[in-house]
Order: structure tokens, then C-alpha cells, then sequence
């Protein structure tokens, strides 16, 4: 078996951002069959991550710059899939049925929240 030849950081991290930043499209839309769509892509570059090279001299800032887009599409996907996660426990919460799995597993229904707001209009 040969060794295979180290990929640039640069690619990977460039890898990385548009995979996140197709991640964030299709949670931006709602589009569940594109955020499936996007895991593989993701695992691939992730496992990939180690056998990156160093990155030369004069690819430094361009890396550094790829990894600092890359950081900013991984914090709207965070901040995307917090606020589906919440919708969805809230319809939850208005249709009656109970969370009863979430990403920490099983567990008890949440707390209500915001049915004690009394206001006028």
C-alpha cells in the first residue's frame, strides 16, 4: 500500500468551509434532506483533517483566513440548529406531545415557557 500524498491545509480548510457553509444553506431553509445530504461530505473532510500537510509560507494567511470563515459558518450552523431545535420543541409544546427523545437522549418533558406572560395589546 502506498502512502497517500498529504492534501494542502489550505484545500482542506477550504473543503471545510463549503461544506459548512452548505450545511448552514439548507438548515437556514429547513431543507432536512440537504442537511442529510451534507453529513457524509462532512465526515469525510473531518477524517481527512489529520492528514493535512503544514501549510507553507506563503499559504499561511490564505489557511488562516479559510479557518476563520470556516469558524464562522460553524457558528451559524449552531446557531441554526438551536433555534430549529427550539421551534421544534415549542410546536412540540403546542401540539400537546412531549419531546420524548432529543440529541441528550430520553428524558422528561421540558419546562413550559412564556405561558405566564400576561400583557395587553
Amino acid at each position: 500500500m502506498t502512502p497517500s500524498r498529504p492534501v494542502a491545509m489550505l484545500d482542506q480548510a477550504r473543503e471545510l468551509r463549503e461544506v459548512l457553509e452548505v450545511l448552514a444553506a439548507a438548515l437556514g431553509r429547513g431543507d432536512t434532506a440537504a442537511v442529510l445530504a451534507a453529513e457524509p461530505a462532512l465526515q469525510a473532510v473531518v477524517a481527512a483533517a489529520g492528514r493535512a500537510g503544514a501549510p507553507g509560507p506563503d499559504e499561511r494567511a490564505a489557511t488562516a483566513a479559510e479557518l476563520h470563515r470556516a469558524r464562522t459558518a460553524l457558528a451559524r450552523c449552531r446557531v441554526l440548529g438551536a433555534a430549529s431545535a427550539e421551534l421544534t420543541a415549542v410546536t412540540q409544546d403546542v401540539l400537546g406531545g412531549a419531546g420524548a427523545y432529543s440529541r441528550h437522549g430520553a428524558g422528561q418533558p421540558r419546562a413550559p415557557r412564556g405561558r405566564d406572560l400576561l400583557a395587553r395589546v
